[in-house]
């Protein structure tokens, strides 16, 4: 479907107040937070319809705009930012890179038109709102109930399991060539 139907569909799984109530956590590409998104749709579409050997051109074009800047007024070491990034983001830098130009279909949204329709079609109140290029939402039935201080417990809880998580995972990385299956989610 579209990210519209699949946010709807979203907040028909949180349980209403008489329930006990419930929140929903989104994250999606921000449109506002993304240097023309319709060239990443272009470049996510070509990627994935071109031969191994420009696909590889693609993801070293793609890692040295990522790294450049770093690299060069700063003189970072390209290797190990590569690796600070896998360790911040739980996932190789190549793989990463793979993810973020093979990632297609894709689709944008402004935060003020996420907030407006998860209000009017859901129902659900927004209590915080992280802006980032993927930016996190947290909605909720029942403001009263999660405060604040309720959510500062809990975002500790979710920190403490995610660091947890990490620590016991095995990082495998994924092995390319990542091909066009013509499959659509």
């Amino acid at each position: 479907e579209d990210l519209w139907t699949a946010l709807e569909n979203s907040c028909r799984l949180v349980k209403p107040p008489k329930d006990g109530g419930g929140l929903l956590l989104v994250a999606l590409y921000a449109r506002e937070m993304v240097r023309d998104p319709d060239y990443w749709i272009r470049i996510k579409q070509l990627y994935l319809h071109v031969d191994d050997l420009d696909r590889s051109k693609m993801e070293m074009d793609y890692a040295w705009w990522l790294l450049r800047e770093q690299v060069m007024q700063f003189g970072r070491n390209p290797f190990q930012m590569a690796e600070d990034a896998r360790l911040q983001r739980g996932m190789n830098f190549w793989t990463d890179v793979k993810d973020w130009l093979g990632g297609y279909p894709i689709e944008f949204s402004e935060a003020a038109e996420v907030i407006r329709f998860v209000k009017e079609r859901c129902g659900l109140v927004p209590v915080k709102v992280e802006p980032s290029t993927v930016t996190e939402f947290l909605f909720v039935t029942d403001p009263k109930r999660f405060a604040p201080a309720q959510l500062e417990k809990r975002n500790k809880l979710l920190k403490d399991w995610h660091e947890e998580l990490l620590n016991q995972s095995q990082m495998v990385p994924l092995e390319g060539p990542f091909f066009p299956t013509g499959v659509s989610w």
